[in-house]
Formats: structure tokens, sequence, C-alpha cells
């Protein structure tokens, strides 16, 4: 790009502020603003100021959910490395249990050790049933409460159950959320 005439200069300007420039044109816009050139850097400050004030103008608009989620997805995809896996609270589904007041949310699931991590939630008066771990389980309460085996567990707190061990009913007075570590679906029917 030779430099522009002068009545070029505001709409290069515009094109650079914009992002529109291809990255050669880019290249040339950065150079004359490395070499101070007066009449880029102040046409380049007066599109900066107008898109500004352009931008105060225009309300912000809430994406539909499923374009939100199609864009997380997409940029998951292109930045994550292969070797990690995430998953946005937006796009993970919670899923009934069959036990009345309780879902569950899967986080991760490892076939070869045969275990999982999971949220599960559970409303206020709901109760989990007593059961046997034939592996370890390891549960952090995120938020409320929980009642088991004679034990008030309280947010922040943590429990490890040795594997063989029996668990005893499990309810919540005023509702939780945990975050559970167990042997692949041995812990919550669905």
């Amino acid at each position: 790009m030779t430099r522009p005439e002068p009545d070029g200069m505001e709409m290069r300007a515009a094109l650079y502020v914009a992002g529109g420039m291809t990255s050669e044109e880019r290249q040339l816009w950065e150079e004359l603003l490395a070499k101070q050139d007066p009449e880029a850097l102040s046409a380049t400050k007066a599109a900066s100021l107008f898109a500004d004030a352009l931008a105060t103008l225009i309300p912000p608009v809430t994406p539909a959910a499923r374009v939100k989620q199609g864009l997380l997805r997409r940029i998951d995809n292109a930045s994550t490395p292969k070797d990690h896996h995430v998953k946005r609270a937006e796009t993970t589904d919670w899923k009934p249990t069959g036990l009345a007041g309780i879902a569950i949310r899967r986080l991760s699931i490892d076939r070869t050790l045969r275990r999982e991590m999971f949220l599960l939630k559970m409303e206020a008066g709901s109760i989990l049933p007593d059961h046997r771990h034939s592996q370890s389980e390891e549960c952090y309460v995120v938020e409320g409460s929980l009642r088991t085996r004679g034990l008030i567990l309280q947010a922040g707190d943590f429990i490890k159950l040795d594997a063989g061990s029996q668990h005893g009913v499990t309810t919540t007075d005023e509702g939780c959320l945990v975050l559970i570590a167990a042997g692949l679906a041995e812990e919550v029917p669905t």
C-alpha cells in the first residue's frame, strides 16, 4: 500500500479500526503509525473515537442460548488442546436420577478405571437410599448441607468412603450440591 491521498486517510483509518484491512494493508498502516505520520495518527484517533462513540449508542444484545452454546463450542474446539476436556456449565444438562428431588450432571467417565466424576443436586427433603460402594467414593459439599450416618456435612466439607463401605441413607434439610468421584454408575440410578 502506498501512502494514501489525504482524503483516503480517513477511509483507511476506519478500515484499520474496524479490522477490515488485509494483513498486508494492516502492516503497512501500522508502519505509518510507527513512523508517527501525523495524518495517519490523526485519522486513526478520529476513527477510534467515532467507533467508541458509536458502540455506546448500540444497546447490548443477548444472543439466543443455542447461538451462545454454538459459539462456545466452536471456541472450545479451536482453542482447547486435544488432551483437555471442557464441559461448560451452560452446555451440560442436569438429568433426573429417578429419585425424587435428585438430579445428576456427569462431568467425566473413565471407563478404564471404571470411575466417574459428577455433580449431584439434592432438593430440600430429598433422600438418597442406603447403598454399598464397590470402589471408594469421594464427596465434596459445594453448597448447602447433607446428613449421612449421623454426620452433618456443610459446604466446604469433604468425606471419603472406602471400597466395600455401606453408605447409609443420605438426606438434606436445606438442599445441597455435591461433587462426587466414585465407581462408575454404582452410586446414583438414572
